[in-house]
Protein backbone atom coordinates (compact mmCIF):
# COMPACT_ATOMS: atom_id res chain seq x y z
CA UNK A 1 0.00 0.00 0.00
CA UNK A 2 1.03 3.25 -0.65
CA UNK A 3 0.08 6.03 1.30
CA UNK A 4 0.92 9.92 1.79
CA UNK A 5 0.56 11.44 6.16
CA UNK A 6 0.16 14.97 4.97
CA UNK A 7 -0.57 18.17 6.77
CA UNK A 8 2.00 17.61 9.57
CA UNK A 9 4.76 18.53 10.93
CA UNK A 10 8.32 16.45 10.89
CA UNK A 11 11.04 15.73 13.10
CA UNK A 12 12.81 13.20 11.26
CA UNK A 13 15.66 12.37 14.26
CA UNK A 14 18.32 13.72 12.09
CA UNK A 15 19.16 16.88 13.80
CA UNK A 16 17.48 19.06 11.31
CA UNK A 17 15.01 21.64 13.05
CA UNK A 18 11.34 20.40 12.15
CA UNK A 19 9.60 20.93 9.20
CA UNK A 20 6.66 22.16 8.86
CA UNK A 21 3.25 21.65 6.52
CA UNK A 22 5.26 18.53 5.99
CA UNK A 23 3.99 14.95 4.35
CA UNK A 24 5.66 11.66 4.46
CA UNK A 25 5.07 8.96 1.59
CA UNK A 26 5.01 5.36 2.39
CA UNK A 27 6.01 2.64 0.22
CA UNK A 28 4.68 -0.69 1.45
CA UNK A 29 6.76 -1.22 4.42
CA UNK A 30 9.80 2.06 3.82
CA UNK A 31 9.62 5.71 3.29
CA UNK A 32 9.55 6.51 -0.17
CA UNK A 33 9.85 10.44 0.48
CA UNK A 34 9.82 13.59 3.05
CA UNK A 35 9.44 16.83 2.20
CA UNK A 36 6.79 19.78 1.98
CA UNK A 37 3.31 18.70 1.37
CA UNK A 38 2.64 20.89 -1.70
CA UNK A 39 5.54 18.86 -3.75
CA UNK A 40 4.56 16.02 -2.05
CA UNK A 41 1.23 15.78 -3.17
CA UNK A 42 2.06 17.31 -6.57
CA UNK A 43 4.22 14.10 -7.37
CA UNK A 44 3.40 11.37 -9.62
CA UNK A 45 4.12 8.94 -6.79
CA UNK A 46 1.56 10.21 -4.59
CA UNK A 47 -1.35 10.09 -7.27
CA UNK A 48 -2.61 6.43 -6.01
CA UNK A 49 -1.52 6.76 -2.60
CA UNK A 50 -3.83 6.98 -0.21
CA UNK A 51 -4.24 10.13 1.71
CA UNK A 52 -4.22 10.62 5.33
CA UNK A 53 -4.51 13.95 6.60
CA UNK A 54 -3.02 14.90 10.06
CA UNK A 55 -4.36 18.50 10.68
CA UNK A 56 -0.69 19.54 12.02
CA UNK A 57 0.09 16.68 14.19
CA UNK A 58 3.95 16.18 14.88
CA UNK A 59 5.66 12.91 13.54
CA UNK A 60 8.47 11.83 14.41
CA UNK A 61 10.49 7.78 14.35
CA UNK A 62 9.27 5.12 16.30
CA UNK A 63 10.17 4.89 19.70
CA UNK A 64 12.55 2.85 21.31
CA UNK A 65 12.59 1.11 24.58
CA UNK A 66 16.12 0.21 25.25
CA UNK A 67 16.01 -1.96 28.05
CA UNK A 68 13.37 -3.53 28.30
CA UNK A 69 12.13 -7.15 30.23
CA UNK A 70 8.71 -8.61 28.46
CA UNK A 71 8.06 -10.79 31.42
CA UNK A 72 10.82 -10.13 34.51
CA UNK A 73 9.28 -8.81 37.57
CA UNK A 74 11.24 -7.30 41.07
CA UNK A 75 10.17 -7.29 43.98
CA UNK A 76 7.62 -7.37 46.10
CA UNK A 77 5.73 -9.17 42.87
CA UNK A 78 8.78 -11.74 42.30
CA UNK A 79 7.31 -14.23 45.18
CA UNK A 80 4.31 -14.20 44.07
CA UNK A 81 5.23 -15.12 40.30
CA UNK A 82 8.14 -17.49 41.35
CA UNK A 83 5.67 -20.32 40.81
CA UNK A 84 4.25 -19.10 37.32
CA UNK A 85 3.87 -20.90 34.39
CA UNK A 86 6.11 -20.82 31.47
CA UNK A 87 2.32 -19.90 29.50
CA UNK A 88 1.35 -17.49 31.96
CA UNK A 89 4.50 -15.93 31.58
CA UNK A 90 4.20 -15.56 27.79
CA UNK A 91 0.91 -14.01 28.22
CA UNK A 92 2.12 -11.25 30.28
CA UNK A 93 4.88 -10.63 27.82
CA UNK A 94 1.94 -10.35 24.76
CA UNK A 95 0.45 -7.56 26.75
CA UNK A 96 3.67 -5.52 27.48
CA UNK A 97 4.79 -5.52 24.28
CA UNK A 98 1.85 -4.48 22.60
CA UNK A 99 0.86 -1.96 25.18
CA UNK A 100 4.24 -0.37 24.23
CA UNK A 101 3.86 -0.78 20.50
CA UNK A 102 -0.15 1.19 21.25
CA UNK A 103 1.82 3.90 23.03
CA UNK A 104 4.05 4.52 20.02
CA UNK A 105 6.97 2.22 21.26
CA UNK A 106 7.62 0.49 17.70
CA UNK A 107 11.03 -1.27 19.15
CA UNK A 108 12.01 -2.63 21.92
CA UNK A 109 15.81 -4.20 23.24
CA UNK A 110 14.72 -7.07 25.28
CA UNK A 111 17.66 -7.92 27.90
CA UNK A 112 16.67 -10.81 29.32
CA UNK A 113 13.74 -13.17 29.99
CA UNK A 114 12.85 -16.63 30.97
CA UNK A 115 11.88 -19.41 28.40
CA UNK A 116 13.98 -17.37 25.78
CA UNK A 117 10.09 -15.55 25.43
CA UNK A 118 11.41 -12.54 23.70
CA UNK A 119 12.77 -14.88 20.77
CA UNK A 120 9.37 -16.76 20.58
CA UNK A 121 7.53 -13.47 20.77
CA UNK A 122 9.67 -11.97 18.24
CA UNK A 123 8.66 -14.65 15.79
CA UNK A 124 4.91 -14.51 16.35
CA UNK A 125 5.10 -11.03 15.57
CA UNK A 126 7.28 -11.34 12.39
CA UNK A 127 5.18 -14.24 10.66
CA UNK A 128 2.28 -12.42 11.55
CA UNK A 129 0.52 -14.32 14.51
CA UNK A 130 0.36 -11.30 16.63
CA UNK A 131 0.73 -7.42 16.47
CA UNK A 132 3.79 -6.36 18.41
CA UNK A 133 6.75 -4.38 17.88
CA UNK A 134 10.25 -5.00 16.99
CA UNK A 135 12.52 -7.23 19.38
CA UNK A 136 15.88 -6.88 19.55
CA UNK A 137 16.45 -10.05 21.59
CA UNK A 138 18.83 -11.40 24.21
CA UNK A 139 16.86 -14.42 25.43
CA UNK A 140 17.09 -16.00 28.90
CA UNK A 141 20.96 -14.33 30.31
CA UNK A 142 20.97 -16.14 33.82
CA UNK A 143 23.58 -18.10 32.18
CA UNK A 144 26.24 -15.00 32.38
CA UNK A 145 25.52 -15.56 36.52
CA UNK A 146 26.01 -19.03 36.64
CA UNK A 147 28.56 -19.80 34.38
CA UNK A 148 32.24 -19.59 35.40
CA UNK A 149 35.44 -19.84 33.33
CA UNK A 150 36.75 -17.94 30.62
CA UNK A 151 35.91 -21.05 27.82
CA UNK A 152 32.20 -21.83 29.56
CA UNK A 153 31.85 -17.59 28.52
CA UNK A 154 33.20 -18.03 25.37
CA UNK A 155 30.74 -21.49 24.76
CA UNK A 156 27.65 -19.85 26.21
CA UNK A 157 28.17 -16.42 23.74
CA UNK A 158 28.04 -19.15 20.82
CA UNK A 159 24.93 -20.99 22.14
CA UNK A 160 22.95 -18.15 22.76
CA UNK A 161 24.49 -16.88 19.36
CA UNK A 162 23.24 -20.29 17.94
CA UNK A 163 19.76 -19.53 19.47
CA UNK A 164 18.91 -16.19 17.71
CA UNK A 165 19.88 -13.50 19.97
CA UNK A 166 20.29 -9.74 18.75
CA UNK A 167 22.82 -9.11 21.22
CA UNK A 168 24.74 -10.24 24.31
CA UNK A 169 23.32 -9.43 27.67
CA UNK A 170 25.66 -9.99 30.84
CA UNK A 171 25.46 -9.49 34.29
CA UNK A 172 28.28 -8.03 35.34
CA UNK A 173 27.32 -7.14 39.03
CA UNK A 174 24.29 -7.35 41.09
CA UNK A 175 21.75 -4.39 41.55
CA UNK A 176 19.71 -3.12 43.80
CA UNK A 177 17.30 -6.40 44.87
CA UNK A 178 20.76 -8.16 44.86
CA UNK A 179 21.83 -9.44 48.70
CA UNK A 180 25.27 -7.74 48.95
CA UNK A 181 26.31 -4.44 51.04
CA UNK A 182 28.39 -3.31 47.39
CA UNK A 183 26.42 -3.26 44.42
CA UNK A 184 29.26 -2.98 42.36
CA UNK A 185 30.68 -6.64 43.67
CA UNK A 186 31.33 -8.12 40.19
CA UNK A 187 29.92 -11.71 39.45
CA UNK A 188 32.21 -12.56 37.02
CA UNK A 189 36.16 -12.18 36.42
CA UNK A 190 37.40 -9.41 34.15
CA UNK A 191 39.03 -12.61 32.02
CA UNK A 192 35.38 -13.62 31.29
CA UNK A 193 33.89 -10.34 30.98
CA UNK A 194 36.75 -9.98 28.28
CA UNK A 195 36.03 -13.18 26.68
CA UNK A 196 32.51 -13.00 26.40
CA UNK A 197 32.66 -9.42 24.60
CA UNK A 198 35.78 -10.67 22.34
CA UNK A 199 33.46 -14.02 21.31
CA UNK A 200 30.50 -11.69 20.77
CA UNK A 201 32.19 -9.35 19.03
CA UNK A 202 33.36 -11.60 16.08
CA UNK A 203 30.21 -12.54 15.65
CA UNK A 204 29.11 -8.85 14.80
CA UNK A 205 27.23 -8.50 18.04
CA UNK A 206 26.65 -5.73 20.10
CA UNK A 207 27.20 -6.38 24.15
CA UNK A 208 25.32 -4.92 26.82
CA UNK A 209 26.53 -4.95 29.93
CA UNK A 210 24.77 -4.84 33.64
CA UNK A 211 27.22 -2.62 35.80
CA UNK A 212 26.54 -0.62 38.41
CA UNK A 213 30.00 1.29 39.68
CA UNK A 214 32.98 2.93 38.70
CA UNK A 215 35.11 -0.65 38.82
CA UNK A 216 33.05 -2.74 37.02
CA UNK A 217 32.18 0.13 34.27
CA UNK A 218 35.46 0.95 33.83
CA UNK A 219 36.40 -2.76 33.28
CA UNK A 220 32.93 -3.55 30.95
CA UNK A 221 33.63 -0.60 28.72
CA UNK A 222 37.70 -0.83 28.37
CA UNK A 223 36.69 -4.26 27.31
CA UNK A 224 34.43 -3.22 24.70
CA UNK A 225 31.13 -3.17 25.96
CA UNK A 226 28.89 -1.39 23.63
CA UNK A 227 26.24 -0.59 26.23
CA UNK A 228 26.15 0.30 29.41
CA UNK A 229 22.98 -0.69 31.84
CA UNK A 230 22.51 1.10 35.18
CA UNK A 231 25.16 2.77 36.70
CA UNK A 232 23.49 2.71 39.85
CA UNK A 233 26.77 3.96 42.00
CA UNK A 234 28.53 5.85 39.55
CA UNK A 235 30.77 8.03 41.23
CA UNK A 236 33.47 9.90 40.62
CA UNK A 237 36.07 6.75 39.63
CA UNK A 238 37.02 6.70 36.34
CA UNK A 239 33.62 4.48 35.05
CA UNK A 240 32.19 7.45 32.90
CA UNK A 241 35.62 8.20 31.41
CA UNK A 242 35.95 4.91 30.65
CA UNK A 243 32.31 4.91 28.68
CA UNK A 244 33.56 8.28 26.98
CA UNK A 245 37.15 7.30 26.11
CA UNK A 246 35.78 3.63 24.52
CA UNK A 247 32.60 4.72 23.24
CA UNK A 248 29.98 2.98 24.71
CA UNK A 249 26.50 3.82 25.11
CA UNK A 250 25.04 4.61 28.25
CA UNK A 251 21.43 3.58 29.46
CA UNK A 252 20.79 4.80 32.72
CA UNK A 253 17.43 4.07 33.68
CA UNK A 254 17.18 6.73 35.57
CA UNK A 255 13.07 6.49 36.07
CA UNK A 256 14.51 3.00 38.38
CA UNK A 257 16.20 5.25 41.19
CA UNK A 258 13.41 7.65 40.98
CA UNK A 259 10.66 5.13 41.75
CA UNK A 260 12.79 3.00 44.48
CA UNK A 261 12.57 5.91 47.01
CA UNK A 262 12.53 4.71 50.46
CA UNK A 263 9.87 7.64 51.39
CA UNK A 264 7.07 6.32 49.56
CA UNK A 265 7.08 2.40 49.33
CA UNK A 266 5.45 0.74 51.71
CA UNK A 267 6.73 -0.34 54.82
CA UNK A 268 7.39 -4.12 55.96
CA UNK A 269 7.34 -4.81 52.21
CA UNK A 270 11.11 -4.69 51.35
CA UNK A 271 13.95 -6.19 53.05
CA UNK A 272 16.52 -3.87 54.81
CA UNK A 273 19.43 -4.54 52.48
CA UNK A 274 16.92 -3.07 49.51
CA UNK A 275 16.14 -0.19 50.66
CA UNK A 276 19.61 0.15 51.85
CA UNK A 277 20.86 -0.50 48.23
CA UNK A 278 17.46 2.14 46.92
CA UNK A 279 18.85 5.34 49.17
CA UNK A 280 22.62 3.94 48.22
CA UNK A 281 21.61 4.27 44.22
CA UNK A 282 19.69 7.61 44.56
CA UNK A 283 22.59 8.88 46.32
CA UNK A 284 24.59 8.91 43.22
CA UNK A 285 22.74 7.83 40.13
CA UNK A 286 21.22 11.25 38.84
CA UNK A 287 24.00 13.07 39.88
CA UNK A 288 26.28 10.84 37.75
CA UNK A 289 23.91 11.30 34.83
CA UNK A 290 24.12 15.04 34.97
CA UNK A 291 27.80 14.47 34.66
CA UNK A 292 27.46 11.75 31.75
CA UNK A 293 25.70 14.58 30.03
CA UNK A 294 28.92 17.17 30.57
CA UNK A 295 31.40 15.03 29.07
CA UNK A 296 28.45 14.17 26.13
CA UNK A 297 28.49 10.46 26.61
CA UNK A 298 26.22 9.01 24.02
CA UNK A 299 22.73 8.24 25.74
CA UNK A 300 20.17 6.27 24.81
CA UNK A 301 16.91 5.59 27.12
CA UNK A 302 15.36 2.32 28.85
CA UNK A 303 12.83 1.65 31.16
CA UNK A 304 14.04 -1.61 33.06
CA UNK A 305 11.53 -2.52 35.90
CA UNK A 306 10.21 -0.36 38.78
CA UNK A 307 8.30 -1.56 41.88
CA UNK A 308 4.67 -0.94 40.41
CA UNK A 309 2.18 -1.35 43.40
CA UNK A 310 -0.27 -2.85 40.63
CA UNK A 311 2.12 -5.68 39.93
CA UNK A 312 3.59 -6.37 36.82
CA UNK A 313 0.85 -6.46 34.21
CA UNK A 314 1.28 -4.09 30.68
CA UNK A 315 3.18 -1.36 29.97
CA UNK A 316 6.21 0.06 32.94
CA UNK A 317 3.99 3.20 34.36
CA UNK A 318 5.70 5.92 36.80
CA UNK A 319 3.74 8.38 38.69
CA UNK A 320 0.90 7.66 36.48
CA UNK A 321 2.43 7.69 32.69
CA UNK A 322 4.18 5.84 30.59
CA UNK A 323 7.08 5.47 31.80
CA UNK A 324 9.71 5.84 29.07
CA UNK A 325 7.96 9.31 28.42
CA UNK A 326 9.24 10.11 32.95
CA UNK A 327 12.87 8.37 31.56
CA UNK A 328 12.93 10.78 29.23
CA UNK A 329 11.66 13.87 31.26
CA UNK A 330 14.25 12.85 33.87
CA UNK A 331 16.79 13.16 31.29
CA UNK A 332 15.87 16.37 30.30
CA UNK A 333 15.43 17.55 34.27
CA UNK A 334 19.07 16.49 34.66
CA UNK A 335 20.88 18.56 31.62
CA UNK A 336 19.92 16.62 28.36
CA UNK A 337 18.49 18.71 25.84
CA UNK A 338 14.90 17.90 24.02
CA UNK A 339 16.46 16.65 21.03
CA UNK A 340 18.95 14.83 22.25
CA UNK A 341 16.07 13.00 24.58
CA UNK A 342 14.57 12.14 21.78
CA UNK A 343 16.95 11.28 19.95
CA UNK A 344 17.83 8.51 23.24
CA UNK A 345 14.42 6.85 22.52
CA UNK A 346 14.77 7.14 18.22
CA UNK A 347 18.08 7.50 16.61
CA UNK A 348 20.89 6.82 19.85
CA UNK A 349 19.33 3.15 19.80
CA UNK A 350 18.97 2.27 16.32
CA UNK A 351 22.78 2.85 16.45
CA UNK A 352 23.69 0.96 19.46
CA UNK A 353 21.97 -2.08 17.82
CA UNK A 354 23.23 -1.47 14.81
CA UNK A 355 20.17 -1.17 13.01
CA UNK A 356 20.38 2.37 11.86
CA UNK A 357 20.58 2.05 8.33
CA UNK A 358 17.19 1.30 7.85
CA UNK A 359 15.44 2.76 11.60
CA UNK A 360 15.78 5.19 13.88
CA UNK A 361 15.22 8.39 11.88
CA UNK A 362 12.86 9.35 9.13
CA UNK A 363 14.62 9.13 6.16
CA UNK A 364 13.91 7.52 2.41
CA UNK A 365 14.58 4.09 2.22
CA UNK A 366 13.87 3.25 5.72
CA UNK A 367 11.27 1.29 7.55
CA UNK A 368 7.90 3.16 8.13
CA UNK A 369 8.28 3.22 11.63
CA UNK A 370 6.12 6.50 12.34
CA UNK A 371 4.01 8.19 15.67
CA UNK A 372 2.07 10.83 15.37
CA UNK A 373 1.58 13.07 18.70
CA UNK A 374 0.00 15.80 19.43
CA UNK A 375 2.11 19.06 19.96
CA UNK A 376 6.01 19.22 20.02
CA UNK A 377 8.20 17.05 21.80
CA UNK A 378 10.66 19.51 21.51
CA UNK A 379 9.10 21.80 23.46
CA UNK A 380 6.83 19.34 25.73
CA UNK A 381 8.01 15.85 26.03
CA UNK A 382 5.17 14.97 27.75
CA UNK A 383 3.39 15.87 24.03
CA UNK A 384 5.11 11.66 23.12
CA UNK A 385 1.59 10.82 25.82
CA UNK A 386 -0.97 11.85 23.51
CA UNK A 387 -0.65 9.64 20.30
CA UNK A 388 -2.78 9.97 17.58
CA UNK A 389 -1.61 7.18 15.37
CA UNK A 390 1.27 4.70 14.89
CA UNK A 391 2.62 3.01 12.11
CA UNK A 392 4.85 -0.18 12.20
CA UNK A 393 6.59 -1.09 8.54
CA UNK A 394 4.23 1.02 6.99
CA UNK A 395 0.77 -0.38 8.70
CA UNK A 396 -1.30 1.55 10.75
CA UNK A 397 -1.37 0.02 13.93
CA UNK A 398 -4.80 -0.55 16.38
CA UNK A 399 -4.54 2.06 19.31
CA UNK A 400 -7.75 0.40 20.53
CA UNK A 401 -7.40 -1.76 23.27
CA UNK A 402 -5.13 1.00 24.86
CA UNK A 403 -4.39 2.43 28.21
CA UNK A 404 -6.92 4.54 29.81
CA UNK A 405 -6.74 8.64 29.71
CA UNK A 406 -5.74 8.72 33.06
CA UNK A 407 -2.84 6.62 32.80
CA UNK A 408 -3.99 3.41 34.34
CA UNK A 409 -4.61 -0.04 32.39
CA UNK A 410 -7.93 -0.12 30.70
CA UNK A 411 -10.50 -2.66 32.22
CA UNK A 412 -11.53 -5.80 30.36
CA UNK A 413 -15.03 -4.32 30.00
CA UNK A 414 -14.02 -0.80 28.38
CA UNK A 415 -11.43 -2.58 26.02
CA UNK A 416 -14.17 -5.45 25.18
CA UNK A 417 -15.74 -2.23 23.74
CA UNK A 418 -13.09 -0.36 22.47
CA UNK A 419 -12.30 -3.32 20.18
CA UNK A 420 -16.59 -3.76 19.54
CA UNK A 421 -16.43 -0.11 18.15
CA UNK A 422 -13.37 -0.39 16.14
Amino acid sequence: MTMLLTHCTVIDGTGAPPLEDAAILLDGRLIADVGPADELERSPRSRRARRVELDGAHLLPGLWDAHIHLGAVVPPHETAFERETEASYVLRAVRKAQDNLRCGVTSLRALGDRYDTDLRLRSAIETGLIEGPRIFCSGDVKWSILSAGEDEFRRRVRERIQAGVDQIKIMATGGIPWRADNMDYMTCTEGELRAAIDEAHKWNKPVAIHAMGDDSIGIAASAGADTIEHGFVLQDGGGLDAMLGNGSYFCPNLAVTDAWNPDELEDGVFSEYLMTNATEARKHHHPAFRRAVELGISIIAGVDNLPERHGPIGAEMHRGRIALVEELRLMIQNGLAPELALAAATREPARAARVDDRLGTLEAGKFADVVAVQGNPLDDIEALLRVEAVWKDGKPVRLAPRLSDDGAHAPAEEEAQAVASS
